[in-house]
């Protein structure tokens, strides 16, 4: 692998400005030529690495050097990369059968996908997307799978370790800040994946930015979307899911200030006061149950003036649950 970073640290270099340009193009050729050669060469000798991951590693690091002179030839080597990836996710499930430590039976150490995944994202948005689900381990699917049966809780709360929790969380991230970029050149698909398909596995604060990314295309569809979110936070159990409770505030403050557009032209994304006073009754619902949550009372001090704004008739019964709230507090103390 060190004949990558060699070639890395090229980064191309410039010839002296005082040659005339048709010497330094003749240069900058040549340096081009040599560096695909070079990069062949090690594509070339990546079979021979032991490691499935090493090979990714090779053919992913390869793919980003390639790409200024030949996508489909990046692309191809992001496919490979992907494939060792699925070697080595089958490597470390046989590992973690016959392993007696216990950390590994939730994390993989040698996990190479947030390494290489990035990498495909700089350049296809929408390949990375795919090759994230193509090689997305085996337990880590069944995670989410668990995670968007009706009902599921995956809050584990502070004293309680949650896998489950922690691996959905890990792959909606990434999955969502692509989605970000795919949808910069194609909005609906990524859209669709993200708020439609990622629905079942909980609201993410990223959802906003995508809203926002439609909503310039496609006002109505944006509206219609937001609406399913809405509606996904409203059906949940927002006193047993910490992220949605969190989710839920994040809109309610953007519904109170929208955040600028990058461009004035642009109409800013919001939702419609039907959809906010819903989501504001639900969190004031939520609130109003007794709970010994610090979220929930971290929540309630921040949603109080949104509530306000929003469910003004609310505030009062709010307050005195509050009140309540603080004085058994001091009462234990």
């Amino acid at each position: 692998m060190s004949t990558i970073f060699l070639v890395s640290s090229f980064n191309f270099a410039q010839t002296q400005p005082s040659e005339a340009d048709t010497e330094k193009e003749k240069k900058k050729k040549a340096l081009e030529e040599r560096v695909v050669q070079i990069l062949e060469q090690a594509i070339g000798d990546a079979p021979t690495l032991r490691l499935a991951q090493n090979r990714a590693i090779v053919y992913a690091l390869a793919g980003d050097l390639l790409w200024k002179f030949d996508e489909k030839r990046s692309r191809d080597l992001f496919r490979n990369a992907a494939a060792e990836i699925l070697s080595h996710n089958h490597e470390a499930e046989k590992e973690r059968r016959e392993s007696t430590d216990a950390m590994f039976e939730f994390f993989d150490p040698n996990d190479t996908r947030a390494e290489i995944l990035p990498l495909v994202a700089k350049h296809d948005a929408d390949l990375a997307l795919d090759l994230l689900v193509q090689t997305r381990p085996a337990r880590l699917a069944e995670a989410i799978l668990r995670a968007s049966q009706p009902n599921a809780k995956t809050d584990g709360g502070l004293m309680n370790f949650n896998p489950d929790k922690m691996r959905v969380q890990q792959e909606v991230t990434p999955e969502q800040r692509f989605a970000l970029l795919a949808a910069d050149e194609n909005p609906e698909k990524a859209i669709k994946l993200i708020i439609k398909d990622s629905l079942a596995r909980g609201i993410s604060r990223n959802v906003m930015p995508l809203l926002q990314k439609l909503n310039k295309k496609d006002e109505k569809k944006a509206a219609e979307l937001a609406g399913d979110v809405i509606k996904k936070l409203v059906d949940s159990d927002l006193a047993k899911k910490d992220e949605d409770k969190r989710v839920a505030l994040s809109f309610l403050q953007y519904a109170a200030k929208p955040g600028p557009t990058s461009n004035a032209k642009d109409k800013a994304f919001t939702f419609s006061e039907a959809q906010i006073k819903d989501l504001a009754n639900k969190m004031a619902n939520t609130l109003l149950q007794p709970s010994k949550s610090m979220t929930i009372a971290m929540i309630f001090t921040q949603a109080m003036p949104l509530l306000e704004k929003f469910v003004p008739d609310r505030i009062a019964l709010l307050k005195q649950r509050e009140a309540e709230s603080q004085r058994k507090s001091s009462d234990r103390n």
